[in-house]
């Protein structure tokens, strides 16, 4: 007769998974600034006051994901 079945139960985390995580270091995305003032912008905005502001922020949003890492 052959093996048979192997059954293996999900426990939320794969081990091997877990312990390559642990060695890559968190570090901020490159653009993080210019995301959080687009966002401000657009929260905070009193309509055709901030429009121009909205612009920049775009822009140098826009700029940013263009540009190459590093």
């Amino acid at each position: 007769m052959g093996k048979g079945l192997e059954v293996k139960f999900y426990t939320g985390a794969d081990p091997e998974y877990q312990a390559g995580l642990k060695d890559l270091k968190k570090k901020p995305l490159r653009c993080d600034d210019r995301i959080e003032d687009f966002c401000r912008v657009v929260l905070h905005s009193n309509h055709l006051e901030s429009l121009d502001n909205l612009k920049t922020a775009w822009g140098t949003l826009w700029a940013c994901l263009r540009s190459e890492e590093g």
